[in-house]
């Protein structure tokens, strides 16, 4: 096994305070954007893989992908680049967890976790409006702040995102269908068992999903 890399002090105008987690795509850090004195989420790929096109395409088409999405519920990216070779994407720092995180300790509240997919659902809904399908909706890929007593959800890790063509909306959806089994195991409405039936079989979009959990 390859020895992984020191943590850098520092790439750029970026600062690195601690190692956030470790994926496919590389490795997450909480940094300070000295330049702006915020704090944000710094994806930076490994040095041996910066060399690699197929990776720094995929990296790249993440970074632009979710750059393109206006949503309250999609992780901003700020900026995308290269520094001494390390490729990078500066993304907004969310704090609270992800989805997977939080169910580990224990179910939502059922109310929560309608919402919670509800505006996974509003995110996706954007992306398919500007022709990107995301292709790897999972808890892990909800990232949640905590605002006083309400949630809010955020969908991140564009990574293996496609074109509407290359890929289906109904892809999503389905996801999202299965997204809501996992949040909601239990005893369901009449509401949300004709959603997770018609989301199953990739019927509805994103936006009737989202529309239809939050009335």
């Amino acid at each position: 096994m390859v020895p992984l890399p020191p943590d850098p002090d520092e790439l750029g105008p970026y600062r690195i305070e601690r190692r956030l987690g470790q994926g496919g795509m590389g490795t997450v850090y909480d940094a300070v954007d000295t330049t702006l004195d915020r704090h944000v989420a710094l994806k930076l790929i490994t040095p041996e893989r910066a060399d690699d096109p197929d990776f720094r395409l995929r990296f790249g088409r993440e970074a632009r992908a979710q750059a393109a999405l206006d949503s309250p519920h999609v992780v901003q990216v700020f900026a995308h680049g290269e520094v001494g070779g390390r490729l990078y994407i500066a993304s907004q720092l969310v704090p609270d967890g992800d989805l997977g995180g939080w169910l580990r300790r224990g179910a939502l509240p059922a109310d929560l976790a309608v919402r919670v997919v509800a505006q996974v659902a509003d995110g996706l809904a954007e992306a398919h409006r500007v022709g990107v399908v995301h292709r790897d909706v999972k808890p892990s890929n909800v990232l949640l702040r905590k605002r006083g007593p309400d949630v809010v959800a955020l969908l991140a890790d564009f990574g293996i995102a496609d074109r509407i063509g290359g890929a289906a909306p109904a892809e999503d959806v389905q996801a999202l269908a299965r997204l809501l089994e996992t949040v909601l195991p239990g005893r369901r409405t009449r509401t949300v068992r004709r959603v997770l039936h018609a989301a199953l079989a990739g019927e509805p979009s994103a936006a009737e999903v989202r529309d239809a959990l939050a009335a």
